[in-house]
């Protein structure tokens, strides 16, 4: 990476629960074990539409922890966060933009529409 900062939550209304918020991929310890498990629950959640979750695999995404290096899916994913009401969704989904083709935003726009009609359809299961 470029030593972005992916934003950090904890503002008005942000999540501090047990410490966690999003991350400084400057400072961020590799955590090799667990981390696909990570990825897996922060996954599920995410499909239900929660925007802290949407946020944190997109994270994962950015950072290729527990799952490929992907940032077009980074980019989806912080897209949806932010649709959903991450504070911080936009400004992660932004700063990603900047190292990425034009071609790569387009994609990343096209599977963002495809994901949030699951993603609202799976809200209407609830």
């Amino acid at each position: 990476g470029s030593g972005q900062v992916v934003p950090q939550g904890g503002g008005a209304g942000g999540s501090e629960r047990a410490g966690q918020s999003w991350i400084d991929v400057r400072q961020r310890r590799r955590r090799p074990q667990g981390l696909q498990g990570s990825v897996k629950w922060y996954r599920k959640a995410a499909e239900q539409g929660h925007a802290d979750a949407q946020g944190r695999v997109g994270v994962h995404y950015y950072l290729g922890e527990g799952v490929l290096k992907d940032d077009v899916a980074a980019f989806v994913w912080f897209n949806l966060a932010a649709f959903n009401g991450a504070e911080d969704g936009p400004k992660a989904r932004d700063s990603l933009a900047k190292e990425m083709t034009l071609a790569q935003i387009a994609e990343a726009k096209k599977l963002t529409k495809e994901l949030l009609k699951k993603v609202e359809a799976n809200k209407k299961k609830e």
